[in-house]
């Protein structure tokens, strides 16, 4: 009975932490492959502590990434966001920056500032603070 409450009593701030099982694999992955795509596309910190802890919470969804049929929802998900990016980001006046031979800050654009407040939808839903 001691070892059991000396056994419970150090698991128990483990276990206060636990993050709650994801209920929808499929909507967390295709989330998961458009903050990944705004992360890359807008040079995010792809270092983000709560981005890195969103990335590991994806092996609980190993079984369902390997449904051919999420990983083209995922390809078609990251199409849109392309044409997306394009359409908010080239417009006459980055096209004459960058015949220019100057950088573009394509952080400001709409579709970038979207990640900020994807990312944190995403940690609110997925993350135990």
């Amino acid at each position: 009975m001691f070892r059991k409450i000396i056994v419970l009593s150090i698991l128990f701030p483990t276990l206060a932490v636990a993050q709650p099982p994801i209920r929808d694999c499929r909507t967390f992955l295709l989330d998961m492959s458009a903050l990944g795509f705004r992360a890359g596309v807008c040079h995010q910190n792809e270092r983000h502590p709560q981005l890195i802890r969103l990335a590991k919470r994806q092996s609980e969804c190993n079984a369902t990434w390997e449904n051919p049929k999420i990983q083209a929802e995922s390809r078609e998900i990251y199409r849109t966001l392309q044409d997306e990016f394009i359409n908010d980001a080239i417009t006459p006046e980055t096209v004459d920056t960058i015949l220019a031979g100057k950088q573009i800050d394509v952080s400001q654009t709409e579709f970038c500032k979207t990640y900020d407040k994807q990312l944190e939808e995403m940690a609110r839903r997925y993350l135990q603070p």
